[in-house]
């Protein structure tokens, strides 16, 4: 696909997307599958996202590129560069022109203070960003006097807007002996030699990851995604319940109880997600002591759309699972004991799910929005078309709290491409030439 979609694919950049170096027989039935459902096989980064793909990966040969080891591993000689380990930023700090000069973090049992010539950046995500901007007296007036914080700009978008991809975790087949990921696999002592050796194997991917798919929406664009469909080669119970179930969050009596027959046996898991939610919550000062936790509250299903979009992913879920390449080649069975809590309603009916989705979802782990991005005109805007932060001075935010709508997608590339657009701004402002990669 990559060699298809040159046009799409940037190169000689720090961070390498590569194909994946192992799968299990299950990413090819999953591919067939989507084939068999009208769907074309894609690649995600291309001219088309409506289809079945094989899980991207961030790994430069089967070791994985995080973006520590492709940017800041590359430059810590560099004399301008320190990293300080077990910092807690508790503040940014302002001068009476409301400019950012510097912040303020606990290290080992201190309190320390940087100051900056000439800006602070502020990319701690889209929890601790508004978090952070909250403390230091930038946010909603009245919210900042509640806690008895000083108020530097009275910002009524901070913490607000907050967005993720919900997932519903846990629609689970059993497939045939050796089609799918094994707890023995990833333990067999073979592929850890493999891995060192040769840098093939299990170990070179994700436990379990194996594809993606997206699927037509029946609202507004067909061809923008409301569903994404996240193929794990391996249920809850891959690990005989001894840590994945408390890993994911399960309530014990949940778990014990409904995942008891598939304890050790092979199977997968397809998890249908939501990429345009219309629900949205927010982040909220919980005390003016840095060191406490903010409320945070994605405000799932708020909007009964969400629900019924659920319903739906679970639905063709269940087609895929179903389809002859998983069915019939793999012997798949869908796990269909009734979910504890929803055994009151008819299985598989609307209600039924809406049960299950409202038992079994949880979050992706893709926070966005808490900083949006926004013209003047819109007054729940927290940074400008710049990134930097409304009513100051000298301070920026870069990460996925600006995204005024969460993308499609998983966020790991988007984020990695504001900062690097980032880059480009702060350079261009300050005069630095910008060189090409």
């Amino acid at each position: 696909m990559l060699a298809l979609n040159v046009d799409y694919h940037g190169k000689g950049g720090p961070l390498v997307v590569d194909d994946k170096r192992w799968w299990t027989p299950l990413l090819n039935g999953f591919l067939k599958a989507g084939q068999h459902l009208g769907y074309n096989i894609i690649d995600p980064n291309g001219p088309e996202q409506i289809g079945f793909s094989v899980a991207d990966i961030t790994h430069r040969d089967g070791i994985r590129g995080s973006v520590a080891v492709s940017y800041i591993r590359p430059a810590s000689n560099r004399p301008n560069l320190h990293v300080a380990f077990n910092a807690y930023v508790t503040q940014v700090l302002f001068d009476e022109n409301k400019r950012a000069i510097g912040v303020r973090f606990e290290q080992n049992g201190k309190l320390r203070t940087v100051l900056a010539r000439r800006e602070v950046i502020l990319s701690a995500g889209a929890v601790a960003s508004p978090h952070i901007l909250l403390l230091s007296g930038v946010g909603p007036i009245k919210h900042l006097r509640e806690h008895k914080i000083p108020v530097v700009v009275d910002l009524p978008g901070v913490g607000q807007n907050f967005q993720d991809h919900p997932s519903v975790y846990g629609l689970t087949w059993t497939v045939s002996k050796s089609a799918s990921s094994s707890f023995f696999n990833l333990i067999n002592p073979a592929h850890v030699l493999q891995y060192f050796q040769d840098k093939q194997g299990p170990f070179t991917t994700p436990f379990g990851v194996e594809g993606n798919a997206w699927s037509l929406a029946e609202e507004g664009d067909p061809h923008w995604p409301d569903l994404q469909y996240l193929l794990i080669s391996g249920t809850p119970g891959i690990d005989y319940g001894t840590f994945l179930g408390d890993l994911i969050g399960f309530r014990k009596e949940l778990y014990d109880e409904y995942y008891r027959p598939v304890l050790g046996v092979d199977g997968f898991c397809i998890g249908p997600m939501l990429t345009r939610a219309k629900s949205r919550g927010s982040i909220t000062l919980a005390s003016n002591d840095p060191r406490v936790p903010p409320n945070i509250d994605p405000n799932y299903f708020s909007h009964p759309d969400d629900v019924r979009t659920f319903i739906r992913g679970i639905k063709f879920a269940l087609k895929i699972g179903a389809s002859p390449s998983l069915k019939d080649e793999l012997g798949a069975r869908f796990h269909d004991k009734p979910l504890p809590g929803c055994e009151h309603l008819i299985i598989e009916s609307d209600e039924y799910w809406a049960c299950f989705v409202a038992h079994m979802s949880t979050t992706t782990y893709h926070p966005a929005g808490t900083c949006k991005m926004a013209p003047p005109s819109d007054p729940y805007g927290v940074v400008d078309h710049r990134l930097k932060v409304r009513g100051t001075h000298g301070l920026r935010v870069v990460d996925a709290s600006i995204m005024p709508l969460i993308v499609s997608g998983n966020l790991n590339a988007p984020v990695i491409m504001i900062g690097e657009r980032a880059a480009d701004l702060i350079k261009e402002d300050w005069g630095i030439p910008i060189t090409p990669l």
